[in-house]
């Protein structure tokens, strides 16, 4: 895939807005995330980090405001190319890291060798055989 944008940012967000009824989950949350590194949200439970989350991941649509992915705002369009796993691990403890790597990528119509091609690039072949659990 071809990078969609040449912002060196992957995630811009905009005064992102979350409402659930009357209460504000997000509240006008402004950000940007570089490609390349690692974040950590921090904050209370209720605080909105899952939201926030959810909302980049494109699992939750913000109520206002706006959040680009790799330079797109059609976040349904790029789901694909995010992973996003929530709290508590839906791993099958009983089955290899691999295992899962293929359940999962099947229910996204992502193929075996395009798992295997990550993995390489982030060092984990050693890893791939073991139970999860």
């Amino acid at each position: 895939m071809e990078p969609l944008s040449s912002n060196p940012a992957a995630v811009v967000a905009e005064e992102i807005i979350k409402q659930f009824g009357r209460f504000a989950a997000l509240r006008g949350v402004t950000g940007e995330f570089a490609s390349g590194k690692l974040y950590v949200i921090v904050g209370d439970n209720g605080a909105g980090k899952t939201t926030l989350l959810r909302t980049i991941a494109g699992l939750a649509q913000p109520t206002r405001g706006t959040i680009s992915v790799l330079g797109t705002e059609d976040l349904r369009g790029i789901r694909a190319h995010i992973g996003y796993m929530a709290h508590p691990s839906l791993l099958y403890d009983e089955m290899s890291a691999m295992e899962n790597l293929r359940y999962f990528a099947g229910l996204y119509g992502v193929e075996v060798a395009r798992c295997r091609e990550v993995i390489s690039s982030v060092n984990l072949n050693p890893d791939l055989e073991r139970p999860v659990g």
